[in-house]
């Protein structure tokens, strides 16, 4: 190689040096800036875990430099338990060259802090591919750990609440004895007390006596406790409240007894919780505990309440076994009568949410006892009662009166029904509210009971009043019939009369002027005699054609009214349909056209002829707004109704057939229930169809029957017995 080649190679090799240290310069600032400024904790470490670089993070945790931490270990931080396991976990990581990922992993510190962080740790190669090292990222998680810790204990602590509580259940008052056993060791267990007990007043104010007691070690014999001794803790749980007292608490009140009591028996800490019965103390449970752990339990004192409030329940009950045997036995009775009364009664929280549901509160709703419970009902919910006014109702329930109103609900599987509903509050002896009890009664058959009979009243003083007004017209009618027949014989006989005397005139002899015939002309012309001759016929003809249709009408009025007729008799139905039809015109002679088919083998049939027509009133008019809902009102397109009967072995059978919307399928199972209607509000009341069953079904003993495309038409099958028929529905 010449001498300007080898100068030549060693300028593109220290070229390649510099640029590589460029590179490693702007790495080296990189990782700077990195360690300076991450909000996690990030370090470096040589083969044998320790430090090489460090994060100011870290740093800043042991109030010390990133330089003063470079060459030390975990052991120069951290109490042995966690270093060693980071020590071991570093030497697997090198030797194995697998890195660890996201461990979650609890530092002990020197001082005896604890935090919790989540760790990833890599092994760690040198530019030949070499294992030098490892590095990590750790985040502290401690905040969130303590959160989670926080539940676990709550959890834990509510878990075995329950479990108390269910050993309590479970053995009832006959076994009370080991139930108080069992919970003692239980609360032991879970506060990690080494001593517990119970104390409680037998007869005496002054005297308690130990119930039960619970040692950790047997051998060590019992020790007596008497709160009286100890004057701090007895004025608080005299004020039915709950003692947790430790030696760090700054806010206890402890005297010199209580101290010299824990300091003897080299307590960590002290749980003294208040037996209540009807707010007076009966007695007391200790828990004696050495182990600091369990001073944790001091932040959940509301927990505490509830297992006082348990533990004075269940005692209340062993102390009144008998009087509680005898208001079971009575509750029993009570919820027996409850579930077989027709009146339901629904339990609530005082957030409305409900508890407890009578039987027949399931049947109304077809809601089982899970799905009602946990639920507000639909009359104290504003979406489904828009009537419901909760300012109102509060007011109601605060002042100790009782809330009413009236609801429509509907079942689960869709069926309308209405409750007439009385809620009232339920206080305890503080007249704080504890609970909402409703009462509810089913009053759907007496609505429609009412409604039929109104509708039946109605239609007596329409019956009534349409004979009244029949006569009335009928009289004044006959005069105006006979008076037009009169007027139009007489224009007939004047009409003649002119015309033979015109013939007179016409014929006459000379002697009569020619100016007297056009005086005659000029007369007829003038008073235009001609036309009149011509018209007046006609006039009076149809003058009487209009009497003859108002005196139809009337005759139909009456026909259809039949007041005061409530008996069954044998009836003409091809005329009540004629009839019905007759006055009901208006309400289908602008929408559709109506056709007849009226059998003439048809007998007369056993029925109450005043309903019956209703009935086809019904059917008619709900045929009428089916067609006007398809075709839209105004719409000169006119749908068809068609009315049919026929005999069918004993059975007379009504069809009413239409063109109109026809009904969903959905929705066919429903339409004899009382109060459904697909109608807009204002249209409809859900009671046309469910009348037409109930007449047809209950009271003639027949049946009903719809067959229905949507979109096509319907059509209704009416059978009824012909004869009379001698069961009660048909009486």
């Amino acid at each position: 190689m010449s001498y300007a080649k080898k100068v030549n190679k060693v300028k593109t090799d220290f070229s390649d040096v510099s640029e590589n240290q460029n590179n490693i310069s702007t790495d080296e600032y990189y990782l700077k800036s990195l360690l300076e400024n991450s909000f996690d904790i990030i370090y470096f470490k040589d083969i044998k875990s320790r430090f090489t670089k460090v994060s100011t993070t870290l740093a800043n945790r042991f109030e010390t430099t990133t330089d003063e931490m470079i060459g030390k270990t975990d052991f120069d931080y951290y109490q042995p338990v966690y270093a060693n396991e980071a020590f071991e976990n570093e030497q697997e990581i090198i030797t194995t060259g697998k890195p660890l990922i996201h461990k979650e992993e609890k530092e002990v510190w020197l001082n005896g802090n604890t935090t919790w962080v989540s760790t990833s740790k890599m092994p760690f190669y040198n530019y030949e591919g070499k294992i030098i090292g490892t590095f990590g990222i750790s985040r502290d998680i401690t905040k969130f750990k303590e959160n989670e810790l926080k539940i676990t204990e709550i959890l834990s602590f509510e878990k075995t609440i329950s479990k108390v509580s269910t050993i309590f259940l479970r053995y009832g008052v006959e076994k009370f004895k080991s139930a108080l056993s069992l919970a003692l060791n239980e609360l032991s267990v879970m506060f990690q007390s080494e001593r517990s007990y119970i104390y409680y007043y037998e007869n005496n104010e002054n005297e308690y006596s130990k119930k039960e007691e619970y040692h950790l070690n047997p051998n060590e014999g019992e020790i007596q406790f008497d709160i009286r001794n100890f004057t701090h803790w007895h004025i608080i749980i005299k004020a039915h409240q709950i003692v947790f007292d430790f030696k760090e608490n700054t806010k206890s009140e402890m005297g010199a007894e209580e101290l010299t009591y824990i300091d003897k028996n080299e307590l960590s800490h002290i749980i003294i919780i208040p037996i209540l019965i009807d707010a007076s103390l009966k007695g007391f449970v200790g828990f004696e505990c050495k182990n600091k752990e369990g001073i944790w339990l001091h932040k959940y004192m509301p927990l505490f309440t509830i297992l006082s409030e348990i533990l004075s329940y269940t005692f209340s009950n062993y102390l009144s076994e008998k009087f509680r045997l005898e208001a079971e036995d009575e509750l029993l009775a009570l919820m027996h009568a409850v579930n077989q009364s027709p009146t339901i009664i629904i339990i609530m929280s005082k957030k409305c949410v409900i508890e407890y549901v009578s039987l027949r509160y399931t049947e109304l709703t077809e809601l089982s006892f899970d799905e009602a419970v946990g639920t507000v009902p639909g009359f104290l919910n504003p979406d489904k009662n828009p009537k419901f006014n909760p300012e109102l109702f509060w007011q109601c329930m605060e002042n100790g009166k009782p809330w009413e109103q009236k609801f429509q609900d509907t079942s689960k599987s869709g069926k309308v029904h209405w409750e007439n509903i009385v809620v009232s509050p339920i206080k305890n002896n503080q007249k704080s509210i504890t609970n909402l009890i409703a009462i509810v009664e089913d009053v759907t058959e007496k609505m429609v009971v009412d409604g039929r009979k109104a509708i039946s009243q109605k239609l007596e003083s329409i019956g009534m009043l349409a004979a009244g007004i029949a006569h009335e017209i009928n009289t004044p009618m006959q005069y105006i019939g006979d008076n037009t027949k009169f007027l139009r014989d007489t224009v007939s006989s004047l009409s003649k009369y002119l015309n033979e005397i015109q013939d007179l005139i016409n014929t006459s002899s000379p002697s009569i002027s020619s100016e007297f015939k056009e005086k005659v002309e000029q007369l007829k012309t003038q008073y235009d005699i001609e036309y009149l001759i011509n018209e007046l016929p006609l006039s009076l003809d149809q003058t009487q054609s209009g009497i003859r249709r108002v005196t139809s009408l009337v005759k139909a009025m009456k026909d259809f009214a039949h007041p005061g007729v409530k008996e069954k008799t044998y009836n003409d139905i091809n005329k009540g349909i004629e009839v019905t039809v007759e006055i009901s015109k208006n309400e289908w002679k602008y929408v559709a056209d109506l056709e007849l088919h009226l059998s003439r083998h048809l007998p007369l049939v056993y029925c109450l002829q005043n309903e019956l027509n209703q009935v086809i009133l019904n059917m008619i008019i709900n045929s009428a707004h089916s067609i006007e809902e398809k075709h839209g009102q105004g719409n000169s397109e006119k749908g068809k109704i068609i009315i049919e009967t026929l005999l069918e072995d004993q059975f007379a059978v009504i069809t009413v057939s239409d063109t109109g919307m026809g009904i969903k399928e959905s929705n066919i199972h429903k339409i004899f229930d009382p109060f459904f209607t697909t109608k807009e509000v204002g249209k409809g009341t859900g009671q046309g169809l469910a009348i037409v069953h109930d007449l047809i079904v209950n009271k003639h003993g027949g049946t009903i029957a719809v067959n229905s495309t949507y979109g096509t038409g319907t059509q209704f099958t009416i059978k009824i017995p012909i004869k009379k028929n001698e069961s009660p529905n048909n009486g």
